[in-house]
């Protein structure tokens, strides 16, 4: 939305605006602009202002309205993102996030970031620093879980035990960030499509009963349309499994960088 249309505005400013609000597509107040705002019988309207005259085919959505003091809100541009920040992530990363960790069960704080994003997804943005993980990251459709970079963002899954640290969704992305430790596997995309993986690191992910764990697990019927770009993987059990039908390659020791 250009800056210079007002951020907010009351309804009953509007219906005293002659009675309708004008912008045209440079963001300027006219009153011959493309687009006006108008209340009608109780009914906000955004509509082409394509003429002097109101007419039903220029609506482009209405919405009741209850009382002059109702507020039309306009888009900050910033979109479905929330801004999560760990107990030790710099002051203005603190002062910029809508979320602040505390070092233990950091998972519950993603989580309720995760959660909170709208029904057709967005996107969860986490601040530089170490993570605590005491259980799973349960992604949503549509939803992306980024970290500034790889090197500067970890997902400490040292005290899981029996589960993955993420668990992916259809449409999902898990990117610039690293999981470090835990015994049953760093991300598992069972029966999703859509998925990325990229530019993450995964490290020491280790089962030391079966040597199993894997870095990044695929399974299940309807897992396609998965790539992985850009990732690091070293001293897991194994890298990228794709269960059943695909192949397993081994991620001890030696790290393995896969484009």
């Amino acid at each position: 939305m250009p800056p210079n249309i007002p951020s907010r505005q009351t309804i009953t400013e509007i219906e005293h605006t002659s009675p309708a609000l004008y912008f045209n597509e440079s963001g300027e107040i006219a009153p011959t602009g493309c687009f006006c705002f108008q209340v009608r019988d109780g009914i906000l309207y955004l509509e082409r202002a394509s003429s002097g005259y109101w007419d039903s085919a220029d609506v482009i959505f209405s919405v009741p309205v209850a009382g002059g003091n109702t507020l039309l809100t306009m888009p900050t541009g910033r979109g479905a993102t929330l801004v999560v920040a760990a107990r030790n992530s710099s002051a203005v990363s603190k002062a910029q996030a809508d979320y602040l960790c505390v070092g233990v069960a950091d998972d519950v704080t993603i989580q309720a970031a995760l959660d909170a994003l709208p029904v057709l997804g967005g996107k969860v943005l986490l601040m530089e620093g170490t993570y605590v993980l005491a259980a799973s990251i349960a992604m949503g459709t549509g939803e992306t879980l980024e970290g500034l970079d790889r090197a500067a963002v970890t997902l400490d899954a040292s005290a899981l035990s029996a589960v993955y640290a993420i668990t992916a969704e259809d449409d999902t992305m898990v990117k610039g960030l690293t999981v470090s430790g835990g015994d049953e596997g760093g991300i598992n995309i069972n029966g999703d499509h859509n998925v990325r993986v990229l530019n993450t690191g995964w490290d020491t992910i280790k089962d030391a009963g079966n040597n199993w764990a894997p870095a990044i697990h695929i399974t299940g019927v309807g897992s396609f349309d998965i790539i992985i770009d850009d990732v690091y993987i070293f001293d897991c059990d194994r890298g990228i499994e794709v269960e059943n039908c695909g192949f397993v390659k081994s991620g001890m020791s030696e790290p393995i960088r896969i484009s």
